[in-house]
């Protein structure tokens, strides 16, 4: 297989691809990938070189396996799907479709009781009403980025 002077240039690839496992739920968010089993042990591979400071190799890693612009869409679609569905489950308030949706990630582990689905949901309630001191101390209490999702850059 040829590389690509594109791939080959940019440790933004590796990145980008094993960025992934940023989110927590990397498992699903891979499975909805339908990326390869090869794919999916080099992005392993990848995701531990890259953590080890080696993005060239990393890159090579993923390149060899057939990654290419097709399979990092392919995550990014199923990255935002995973998202957009913790999101529904919030504005739904439905508890029993957060848990689906938000299994392995960090919002799902720090809400993990219907008490603290009533608190997240308090807390985006209030974010959107202008009360951010107040949504920010609970989203606090239940061990989540001040403002969780859209407001994370803005509250310090």
């Amino acid at each position: 297989m040829q590389k690509t002077p594109l791939l080959m240039a940019a440790a933004a690839f590796a990145l980008t691809a094993t960025g992934v496992y940023a989110h927590g739920n990397a498992k699903e968010i891979i499975n909805r990938a339908n990326l390869s089993e090869e794919q999916v042990v080099a992005l392993e591979a990848a995701h531990e070189l890259r953590k080890a400071g080696d993005l060239e190799a990393a890159r090579d890693t993923l390149v060899d396996a057939g990654f290419d612009i097709e399979a990092l869409k392919a995550l990014r679609q199923a990255k935002h799907a995973v998202r957009t569905e913790i999101h529904a489950a919030i504005e739904e308030g439905d508890y029993d479709k957060f848990r689906v949706a938000a299994e392995g990630s960090r919002i799902g582990e720090a809400i993990d009781s219907e008490d603290d689905f009533m608190k997240l949901i308090e807390a985006k309630e209030l974010r959107e009403d202008g009360q951010t001191s107040e949504a920010r101390e609970i989203y606090r209490s239940l061990d989540l980025p001040h403002g969780h999702g859209k407001d994370k850059a803005r509250t310090s």
